[in-house]
């Protein structure tokens, strides 16, 4: 049947047949790759939180590896918004970008470069006021949680 397919078992080990399943997070990786604003725009789509989020094993190499993915994966996610708003704003989709920017400080509120891009794009939009506004926001931010 389907798991059969699904599944691949030898030595000892147990794999996923590739062409038989769909792995999100393997076509997140894919797309994030890809660097174009479409692709872009379908891993953010992919992209739902934490990978295997709320799982838990209880073996400790396995869980290691897991936080280890997430963390990865986290900063990918990161980086291909930023990009991305970065590619929405050169086609002048600002309202588009500054949601994406948004939603990178969603992800991560102490990140700094996305502060740094959502400012901008809020002066490059004419939105100087949202701007300033976001810069205190930012700092008042920074203060509380230094890191």
């Amino acid at each position: 049947g389907p798991a059969q397919r699904a599944l691949r078992a030898g030595d000892g080990t147990v794999t996923l047949a590739r062409e038989s399943t769909h792995v999100d997070a393997l076509e997140f990786e894919q797309l994030s790759e890809r660097s174009t604003r479409e692709s872009l725009e379908r891993a953010a789509s992919i992209y739902r939180g934490p990978l295997l989020d709320g799982f838990v094993l209880g073996a400790e190499a396995f869980d290691d590896w897991l936080q280890s993915e997430r963390q990865r994966l986290h900063e990918r996610v990161a980086l291909a918004l930023e990009t991305l708003a970065d590619l929405q704003a050169a086609a002048g989709s600002y309202p588009e970008a500054i949601q994406t920017a948004l939603r990178v400080l969603r992800l991560e509120p102490l990140r700094e470069q996305a502060h740094r891009q959502l400012m901008r794009l809020y002066a490059r939009h004419g939105r100087r006021a949202e701007a300033l506004a976001h810069y205190a926001h930012c700092a008042a931010t920074l203060q509380r949680d230094p890191r």
